[in-house]
């Protein structure tokens, strides 16, 4: 089964929207941004520490398996100044484990493939500013002044490159995310830091 991308959604709250048409098995990315601490919905995974990088903001990515019916979408904590953006996918092997930062940095690091037919899910948070723009060669599913998703099929396995947002103000951290198609093992992640 080939990953899909199904929708998105961003709202300016610490709680997000499900992404129209998500259905069980799907895999949720959600990018979220604050200006304080949050903490996740039960059975969301975080990936890598929330840090609060020279910005000023707080900003992480997690991941969940959507089950039979919708999770919760409400990230617990002090709201200032928030965005949440979501986007699901299809076909996707598994969630990731937390294990990942990222600084002040508008480029998403080069991360390897190991699998054929993968997916290169980008996330960018920043603390405001215009609308970002996905980097070259990427799909913008939520381009947003706060918190931004992107993504590019890998039909081949091997190193994506580092990606670069266009249209940054004071960015406060970029993500890249290998999704791998649903027969195979766990994906990879990695950060950027400047």
């Amino acid at each position: 089964m080939a990953i899909a991308f199904r929708s998105a959604t961003t709202t300016a709250s610490l709680t997000g929207t499900e992404p129209t048409g998500a259905a069980q098995n799907d895999l949720l990315v959600a990018m979220v941004v604050n200006g304080a601490t949050v903490t996740g919905p039960s059975g969301w995974t975080q990936i890598g520490t929330e840090i609060n990088p020279s910005s000023g903001w707080l900003n992480s990515m997690w991941t969940i398996v959507r089950g039979g019916s919708a999770p919760s979408y409400v990230w617990g904590g002090s709201s200032s100044g928030p965005k949440v953006s979501i986007a699901a996918y299809s076909g996707v092997s598994s969630t990731l484990g937390a294990d990942a930062s990222t600084g002040d940095s508008e480029v998403s690091p080069s991360v390897t493939s190991t699998v054929d037919t993968s997916l290169l899910v980008c996330g960018f948070t920043e603390n405001a500013g215009s609308a970002a723009t996905a980097p070259s060669g990427m799909t913008g599913r939520v381009l947003d002044t706060k918190s931004s998703l992107a993504d590019l099929a890998l039909p081949t396995a091997g190193a994506t490159g580092t990606k670069t947002w266009g249209n940054p103000s004071t960015p406060a951290g970029s993500w890249s995310l290998i999704l791998q198609p649903g027969s195979s093992t766990k994906p990879y992640y990695a950060y950027a830091q400047q």
